[in-house]
């Protein structure tokens, strides 16, 4: 388990749904300063719970 990202990490997030969204969330709270790019296309993704 990570405990903290170092400055210059670059993190590409390819799931666009509820596990992506809590991937980004994640690796923001584990380094402030990593660069995250989060791609979303023209259409939302749902969830198997109904939730974007």
């Amino acid at each position: 388990m990570l405990t903290s990202i170092s400055r210059r990490t670059r993190i590409i997030i390819v799931d666009g749904i509820a596990g992506g969204a809590s991937a980004a969330a994640s690796a923001r709270r584990l380094g402030e300063s990593a660069h995250i790019v989060f791609e979303c296309g023209s259409h939302a993704g749902f969830a198997n719970c109904g939730l974007p």
